[in-house]
C-alpha cells in the first residue's frame, strides 16, 4: 500500500518548498475565513503562520509575500491598530513595487490600501498621494475601468472635503460622477457620485444645488428599492 511520509527532510528540495508553499496557502485561507467570521485572534494566528512559511521559502519580494502583509494589514485595521496596519501594508506595497511593473493594477489597489490607512490616521497629505498614484494607474490600464477610477476619484474629493477644500472636491465629485455615467449610468456607484457633489455644494454653502443633487440620488435609489 501507499506510506505517507511526515519528515519533510526526507523529501526532495523542490517537494518540500512546494509543499511549504501549500500549508501557507492553507493558513491564509484560514486566516481570511476566520477574519470574516469576525475571529481576529484566529485570523492573526493563521495569517502570522502564512507569513512566516514564505519567508523562509519564497524571495523577498515574493507577491505572495506581499499578498499576506496586505490581508494582516486588514485585519489590524478592523481590530483598531492603524499603526501596525499602516506598516503592514507599506511592507506590502514595498515588495510589489519590487515585484511588479510600475503600472500593474495590483499596486493601485496597494497605493489605495495605503490612502485608506494614511486617511484613517488624519494624514491627510499622504492619503491624498496615494489615491493620486492610484488613480494615476488606472487611468494608464490599457482596458480601463471606469468603476475603479470612479472609486479614485471619489477617494481624493473625500480627502480635499476634510481638508476645507470644497472648490476642488467639487471638481473631483464631478468628474467621478462624468465617468460613471458615460460609462455604466445604471451602477449603484451613481448614487454616491450625486450625493458626494450634494455633500460639496452644502459644504460651500450652496443648499439649494445640494438639494438638487440628494434628490437626484434619493430618486436613483428609489429606482432600484421602491419606499414603502
Amino acid at each position: 500500500g501507499l506510506s505517507l511520509r511526515h519528515d519533510d527532510a526526507t523529501l526532495p528540495e523542490n517537494e518540500r518548498k512546494h509543499l511549504a508553499v501549500e500549508r501557507s496557502c492553507s493558513h491564509e485561507n484560514l486566516g481570511i475565513v476566520y477574519r470574516a467570521m469576525c475571529n481576529y485572534k484566529q485570523a492573526l494566528y493563521h495569517l502570522e503562520e502564512t507569513l512566516h512559511i514564505r519567508n523562509n521559502y519564497l524571495p523577498p519580494n515574493h507577491y505572495m509575500i506581499a499578498q499576506v502583509y496586505n490581508n494582516l494589514s486588514i485585519v489590524y485595521c478592523l481590530i483598531g491598530n492603524p499603526l501596525k496596519s499602516l506598516e503592514c501594508t507599506e511592507l506590502a506595497l514595498t515588495r510589489q513595487i519590487q515585484s511588479l511593473p510600475e503600472n500593474h493594477p495590483h499596486r493601485a489597489a496597494m497605493y489605495n490600501s495605503l490612502g485608506e490607512v494614511y486617511y484613517s490616521q488624519g494624514q491627510y497629505p499622504m492619503a491624498l498621494l496615494n489615491f493620486e498614484k492610484t488613480l494615476s494607474i488606472y487611468k494608464n490600464e490599457r482596458t480601463g475601468s471606469a468603476l475603479r477610477e470612479t472609486v479614485a476619484l471619489s477617494n481624493i474629493g473625500s480627502v480635499m472635503i476634510v481638508q476645507e477644500n470644497y472648490d476642488g472636491a467639487l471638481q473631483i465629485f464631478l468628474q467621478s460622477f462624468a465617468t460613471i455615467e458615460c460609462e455604466q449610468p445604471r451602477h449603484p456607484r451613481v448614487a454616491l457620485c450625486l450625493n458626494n457633489i450634494g455633500f460639496a455644494y452644502r459644504n460651500k454653502g450652496d443648499h439649494s444645488t445640494a438639494i438638487t443633487y440628494f434628490n437626484r440620488a434619493l430618486k436613483f435609489c428609489q429606482s432600484y428599492l421602491p419606499e414603502n
